[in-house]
């Protein structure tokens, strides 16, 4: 048994979403605390705005998809269609449908953005629906197949939606049905999306997702219905624009933000770290008899393999080590190197 290239974009990805799990986790925050106030404005209920956020937040987990990236995509929608529901039910088809077709994640992220503007047009252009022929083409053909064009004629469904000839509404909806239902012989887009979440990049965004939503989920709860965080965080900072800038008003007004705003969290923060604290326990002693000895299992295996590797991994390095030694020696005293540092050293003196 070796170290193999996925054992380390494993161990790669484990560091990586603990490292950006803080910042995902307050983006997360930030964007559902805008959702329902920014939908608002034209219109959209609270109400149905948390609906949105439930349907999203339940449908995402296990997917790549973070629920701030959904939540902005969803207003972009609404913002054509003042259907937050309809607008919700659409994104999750295109978002299954893109993941089912295992293009690269920054290539998913962008045609979704593009067909987001396309919907608030009217129509797609050339560009826009290249983009979605590169990254679902399969699951395009059973959208035009669908829609009554046949198999694989996923380019006339795109010519008839440039000419405006079928809407885009038309084309969501038989999109959103294809998500729910299937077609004939074939998984729904959510099955084909779940399936298709497997690979090493995938998995990595997965549990990224899923690490923001646990962090965020603490902030959230931490912070209140008064936000305190926020309002404390916010405090500081006039605090020390007033030091900064040499006025007392700020100073005063931000220190005495700051203060009850420590003092509102010192009244709630107890219970809610109290509640945090349960659910953890209730989790650890629910889940840990189970996973424990696949973590041990886990470890284990993962320090056989690099005992068993090391002989090969020494032998490698020791057949490399004269040819290092000779690289570096011979770029260390050519010509060019030595100008390079006769030149530093004048420049220095």
């Amino acid at each position: 048994m070796f170290v193999t290239l996925p054992h380390i974009k494993a161990v790669s990805a484990v560091a990586a979403g603990l490292g950006n799990s803080i910042s995902g986790a307050v983006q997360r925050v930030d964007e559902l605390n805008k959702f329902a106030p920014s939908l608002a404005n034209i219109g959209v209920s609270a109400d149905d705005a948390n609906k949105a956020i439930d349907k999203m937040s339940e449908r995402l987990v296990g997917l790549p998809t973070t629920l701030d990236d959904a939540a902005s995509s969803v207003k972009l929608f609404t913002s054509a269609n003042g259907d937050v529901g309809a607008s919700t039910d659409y994104f999750l088809a295109l978002n299954d449908a893109l993941i089912a077709g295992n293009a690269p994640l920054e290539r998913q992220s962008e045609a979704v953005r593009q067909m987001s503007e396309a919907y608030s047009r009217g129509k797609p252009d050339m560009k826009e629906w290249r983009i979605l022929m590169e990254t679902m083409p399969g699951q395009l053909n059973q959208v035009a197949e669908a829609m009554g064009y046949g198999s694989n004629n996923a380019q006339a469904l795109g010519e008839d939606l440039r000419k405006g000839e079928v809407s885009m509404d038309d084309f969501m909806q038989a999109m959103v049905k294809l998500d729910q239902e299937g077609a004939d012989g074939l998984k729904s887009l959510e099955e084909q999306a779940r399936t298709a979440s497997g690979s090493i990049q995938t998995s990595q965004q997965v549990m990224q997702a899923a690490i923001s939503r646990g962090v965020g989920g603490v902030i959230t709860a931490l912070q209140g219905e008064d936000k305190a965080i926020n309002k404390a965080m916010e405090s500081s900072g006039k605090v020390i624009e007033g030091i900064l800038s040499g006025n007392a008003d700020k100073m005063k007004a931000g220190a005495e933000g700051l203060t009850a705003a420590i003092e509102s969290f010192g009244q709630t923060a107890p219970e809610k770290i109290k509640q945090i604290i349960q659910s953890l326990s209730t989790f650890i002693s629910t889940y840990f008899p189970t996973i424990f000895p696949v973590l041990v299992e886990s470890v284990v295996n993962i320090a056989l393999a690099i005992v068993e590797a090391l002989p090969e991994l020494i032998k490698v390095i020791v057949d490399q080590i004269p040819m290092i030694i000779n690289t570096l020696v011979e770029n260390l005293l050519s010509a060019d190197t030595i100008k390079t540092l006769v030149l530093a050293a004048i420049e220095i003196v």
